[in-house]
Parts: structure tokens; C-alpha cells; sequence
């Protein structure tokens, strides 16, 4: 079967977002010698968590975690035909780095659909890789925000093909994947009702309920319903957010987007010309992009809080390559697409180690296989990837706790102040209710 000539740019880029894939994978695993396991960072929670929800631990009650389900279900379900914890890690990492690509295709696809320039279509799904840590996160472990970024995109695609309702499913994804990303149905619904068109938005709604009466149902079968209330609604209400001023904030964020501030800055401008036009099937992928870039200002941890972002930006890309820019008569399109592809090579190539950038990472480190676990809490990294990797059973539902717990156990008062904050009990309903209440009141 010859495939369709049209669509060359969007195998392109899936060929190019592979290839950049395969060429990471072997620079950061060089270090590890036969045998050797890598840190998983904070991708331990995600595979730790999934691979004993397998094997009877409940969400919310027995581990603690203020994300929705559905990026726990997806470890789950790859834990449940995982063997080993080697298999499992495989498997996870394949998954994350097949959101990855996956973002990429979806955003040529997206251009192309809504333009028909090849160029554009390239230059969009090439951005996402100027962001070194896009390329290099999914390659270290399970990660929640390439899954989000990928789904965002698809439901994004899946509305501009006139499919609601598949837009509809890939949006309550997103959204049962990171809360935040209840933006993504809520824009497209409100989208479809100023053009008036009604059974669009009831069939967005339809796709989107259809994902939360699916994703909760494991919930259900938990019993943890209270709990998944208390953890993801009201944990967030009680902790302070991100560190330092949405300033600082913004700036960290520049600083790990490196060679893709221009990237981001092109993807603005192509929105800025989107509504110069009146090209109004723009708008819902410029709302996103606006949301999880306004969210920066909010909270800014680390460069997965990009992985969003950048993408959506890149779909604005696409816009300005095919608006043809000029100055004084000259053509910019060939520039700038050649201006992209130079970012992300840079980006690729460097693998972030650059000036400005905040989190290089030039290889996974191996895990100390000689370590011991002091059965005291808190763990420490290594202890963390130790419990994983030797498949040690949840001594407790916070082993994995951080400055957000520590908040909301003691604005809650979940153990009395002589206790320590880790004793506390997890998904606790009533007491973080009424802590939200006296907050807010």
C-alpha cells in the first residue's frame, strides 16, 4: 500500500521524533553496564504505585497521591502483565516514550489538517523537541505530563476532524490523567457553543463522561471514592503551590525551556496571526496553549510542567510558517522552519547540557544495587529506588511524601503536633473538608 503522498511531512516527523528517540536512548543508558538498573528520579512513585495497585493496595488509602486515576491505572495495567520489575519498567518506559513521538505526529497532523503546508506541518511537530527534557524524561521512567500532552493534542486533531466525541474521550483523559486538563473538554465545548453548534458540545460531554465513568469505576471497586475526593480536590486547595513568585517562577521556566523560548515565542506570533485572520478553528488549540502557559505563573517545578506547553505552543508554529511572513518584501517561511529544526537539533544534541538550561541530564545514572533500606521514614532517593526495584511492600501510605503532605497533614491536623506527619492516615475526607472550609472562609 502506497501511503498518501499528503501526509509525507506527518511520517517525517514520526520518523524524526523515533530516530531523535533511539539516539538519546543510547547516550543516556551508556553509563549503565550489563545487569545495572537505572534511578528513576520521581518516576519510581508512578511504577512503584502501579505495580502494587496490581497486587491489591488501593489508591488514595494505601498509597497517597493528589493525581487523578488514570495514570495510575495505565501502570497498573502494564504491572499486571509484567513478570518482573525489569519487564514492567520496559514496558513503562516504552509507553511514556510512545507519548513523546506520539505528541509530535499529532501536532504535524493538526497543522497539516488545517493547512495543507508540509513545512508547517513540519516545523510543528518538530518544535516539541527543542525542549531537551520532552526528549529525555519519558526515556528515564513513567511520566504522567507526555501522556497529557499527547491526549491534549488528540483531542485537539479529533475536533478539528469533525469527531466530538472522540475529542470528547481524549480530552477526559487528559483530564482524569492531571486536573488541570479539565481545560481541555471545557474549551472545547464552549468553542462548539459560540459557533452554535449544540450536538458538537453534547457529544464532547458525552466522550468526556464516558472516560470519567470508566476511569472511577477501579475507584469504586476500591472503595476510595471519599479518598480520591480528599487527595485531588481538596489536597491541592490546602498546599501553598509552587515555590518563590509567579516572576521567579516564569523565569525558572525560561530557563528550562532553553532553545525553545523562540520556538514558544513563533507558536504566539502564529496565534497573534490566527486572529488577525479570523481563522476561528485556531482558537480552542490558542485558549490551551494560553491556560497551560498561564499556569506557569502558578506553579513552576521542574521542566515536565512544559511538556504541555511547548507543544501546544507548537501548534501556532505551524500558523505563522504557513502565514507566509515577510519583512521588507523578504520571505521568512524557509527561515524559519530552518530556525526550528536548528533549535531542537541544538536541544537534541546537547541533550539540555547548556548554558541557561536548569536541568541537564547527560546519562541515567545506575542504581546502587548494594544499598540497604533503613526501615525508618523518611527514604531516601536511593531507598525510594531500592523499595521499587526489590519490590518491598508500602510500609506505610506516605513513603513517598513531600513538602505538599507535610502542609496539608498539619493545616488539617491529621496527627496531634507531637506526632510525626507521616503517621498520618491517608484519605481522610472530613478533616481536610473542614480545613478547606476554614481556609477559605
Amino acid at each position: 500500500m502506497v501511503p498518501d503522498p499528503r501526509r509525507r511531512p506527518v511520517v517525517a516527523v514520526a520518523a524524526v521524533a523515533l530516530a531523535v528517540e533511539a539516539f538519546t536512548a543510547l547516550r543516556l543508558y551508556a553509563r549503565l553496564g550489563p545487569g545495572e538498573r537505572p534511578v528513576l528520579f520521581d518516576s519510581v512513585i508512578f511504577e512503584y504505585h502501579g505495580w502494587w495497585l496490581a497486587r491489591g493496595r488501593r489508591l488514595y488509602v494505601d498509597l497517597w497521591e493528589v493525581k487523578p486515576p488514570v495514570a495510575f491505572e495505565v501502570t497498573t495495567a502494564l504491572a499486571l502483565v509484567a513478570p518482573d520489575p525489569v519487564t514492567y519498567h520496559a514496558l513503562a518506559v516504552a509507553v511514556t516514550v510512545g507519548a513523546t513521538v506520539a505528541t509530535c505526529v499529532l501536532a504535524a497532523a493538526f497543522v497539516l489538517d488545517r493547512t495543507g503546508d508540509g513545512l508547517a506541518a513540519l516545523a510543528a511537530g518538530v518544535g516539541p523537541l527543542a525542549v531537551a527534557g520532552f526528549v529525555t524524561r519519558g526515556l528515564v521512567g513513567f511520566k504522567a505530563k507526555p501522556l497529557v500532552a499527547a491526549l491534549v493534542l488528540a483531542a485537539l486533531v479529533a475536533d478539528g476532524r469533525d469527531s466530538p466525541l472522540l475529542a470528547g474521550v481524549a480530552g477526559g483523559l487528559a483530564a482524569g490523567t492531571w486536573q488541570l486538563a479539565a481545560a481541555v473538554p471545557a474549551v472545547l465545548v464552549a468553542t462548539a457553543l459560540a459557533r452554535g453548534d449544540r450536538s458538537a458540545a453534547g457529544r464532547v460531554l458525552a466522550g468526556t463522561g464516558l472516560v470519567a465513568s470508566v476511569a472511577v469505576a477501579p475507584v469504586v471497586a476500591w472503595g476510595t471514592v471519599p479518598a480520591m475526593v480528599a487527595e485531588t480536590v481538596l489536597v491541592p486547595l490546602l498546599s501553598t503551590g509552587g515555590n518563590g513568585t509567579p516572576a521567579g517562577r516564569i523565569a525558572r521556566a525560561l530557563a528550562g525551556m532553553g532553545p525553545a523560548v523562540p520556538v514558544v515565542a513563533l507558536g504566539v506570533a502564529g496565534y497573534a496571526f490566527a486572529a488577525r485572520d479570523r481563522a476561528r478553528e485556531w482558537l480552542p488549540a490558542a485558549l490551551l496553549t494560553a491556560w497551560f502557559g498561564g499556569l506557569l505563573l502558578l506553579d513552576y517545578d521542574a521542566s515536565p510542567d512544559l511538556f504541555v506547553v511547548v507543544p501546544a505552543a507548537a501548534l501556532g508554529v505551524g500558523y505563522a510558517v504557513a502565514a507566509r511572513p515577510r519583512i521588507r518584501g523578504r520571505a521568512l517561511r524557509r527561515p524559519l522552519v530552518a530556525g526550528v529544526l536548528v533549535l531542537a537539533a541544538l536541544s537534541v544534541g546537547t541533550l539540555g547540557a547548556m548554558p541557561g538550561a536548569v536541568e541537564p541530564r547527560a546519562t541515567v545514572e545506575p542504581y546502587d544495587s548494594s544499598a540497604s533500606l533503613d526501615p525508618a521514614l523518611p527514604y531516601n532517593r536511593t531507598e525510594a529506588q531500592y523499595v521499587f526495584w526489590n519490590e518491598v511492600p508500602p510500609p506505610s501510605c506516605r513513603l513517598f511524601g513531600a513538602v505538599t503532605q507535610r502542609e496539608v497533614v498539619r493545616a488539617a491536623e491529621l496527627v496531634p503536633p507531637d506526632e510525626p506527619w507521616r503517621a498520618a492516615p491517608c484519605g481522610r475526607f472530613g478533616p481536610l473538608a473542614e480545613a478547606v472550609a476554614e481556609k477559605y472562609s
